[in-house]
């Protein structure tokens, strides 16, 4: 994994990260939806790269959460 990918997601605020991470979940839908219907064989991979990109969100999340409850 690139650093940087990560990087930018911890350079979010906290309103960013829920935006960012409701567009991706709508995106996987999409694409999951297409590939029932079978318009969109070919782009398995985008489900994959999705799936990582909520995971790394979630865990930015969960890191600035446990960064606020330490200061605190």
């Amino acid at each position: 994994m690139k650093p940087n990918k990560i990087q930018a997601l911890r350079d979010m605020s906290f309103e960013e990260l829920s935006k960012e991470l409701e567009s991706t979940r709508a995106k996987l839908f999409g694409l999951k939806c297409q590939q029932l219907v079978g318009g969109g064989t070919s782009n398995t991979h985008n489900i994959k790269d999705l799936r990582r990109k909520i995971a790394r969100i979630f865990t930015v999340l969960t890191e600035n959460k446990l960064k606020n409850k330490k200061s605190a």
